[in-house]
């Protein structure tokens, strides 16, 4: 599973869509994981 923070996965959110078709996303915020991005 990748991890992206929340400021890359606000800066690169289509890039984030794609990267989660293929697997599951865990977006971390300050260190600690606060969403998954599923396909």
């Amino acid at each position: 599973m990748r991890t992206m923070t929340s400021l890359e996965a606000q800066n690169q959110f289509g890039a984030l869509i794609d990267a989660s078709q293929r697997q599951p996303i865990t977006v971390t915020r300050r260190g600690r994981p606060v969403a998954v991005v599923l396909s």
